[in-house]
């Protein structure tokens, strides 16, 4: 509110829209991580969502709506959707981390590779105000997957974001803005089978224990 056109800019990207949480996209994280451990808390002290958890989701939704970045107000309205409506999700068992993570996979391949989002050109373009291409993700989806063709075992490791982006000239090109892919180019395919067996030890264990609450919620998250 003090500094709704951000409060200093970053040196590496020139980007002004930072605050104590850095640019206004990577709130996000801080604001999940808040909000799940907070519930998660509440769960295990109260085992409901107190009072202290819901001015902590107070200020975290608050926070990312004031600011409106597009890809935090969706991530939010996720969590929002399961806070609201939690007591009905939780009757169907078909809410479980196998078919979110099926879920994932379908909608990868689908914005990813297949590109569906220009079908709902209506809601991105004049309810989230992004254009068609996500700010520009998918022209770095297309180089980046380029290059994973190029060096598909090992990957190309980390690199500085300087020289990262001076591969394209694309910008926001620092990162693949996509777990999968930037994994692949990081490491490729040695990275991603590591990656891979991580993931499934976890959605085998909170599937193992998918009735508590706490996984429900967990697994949404």
């Amino acid at each position: 509110l003090i500094y709704p056109h951000g409060m200093y800019v970053s040196s590496t990207t020139g980007y002004y829209e930072n605050w104590l949480l850095g640019y206004d996209n990577l709130h996000i994280f801080t604001i999940i991580l808040a909000i799940t451990f907070s519930v998660l808390y509440s769960y295990r002290k109260d085992d409901k969502i107190n009072l202290r958890s819901k001015l902590c989701i107070l200020v975290c939704m608050l926070s990312i709506f004031i600011r409106w970045s597009g890809t935090a107000v969706t991530a939010a309205s996720v969590i929002l959707i399961y806070l609201i409506f939690s007591k009905l999700i939780n009757r169907f068992s078909i809410f479980n981390i196998k078919n979110y993570f099926i879920a994932y996979i379908i909608a990868f391949i689908g914005i990813v590779i297949l590109k569906i989002q220009n079908k709902f050109s209506y809601f991105i373009v004049n309810i989230l105000n992004k254009d068609i291409t996500f700010t520009g993700r998918t022209f770095i989806w297309n180089y980046i997957t380029d290059y994973i063709r190029t060096k598909p075992l090992l990957g190309y490791g980390m690199e500085l974001s300087n020289y990262r982006y001076n591969k394209s000239y694309i910008w926001r090109s620092y990162h693949a803005h996509n777990e999968f892919l930037e994994i692949f180019y990081t490491g490729g395919i040695a990275l991603f089978l590591t990656f891979m067996a991580i993931l499934f030890t976890i959605i085998k264990r909170l599937y193992a224990n998918r009735n508590y609450k706490e996984v429900k919620f967990l697994s949404w998250i």
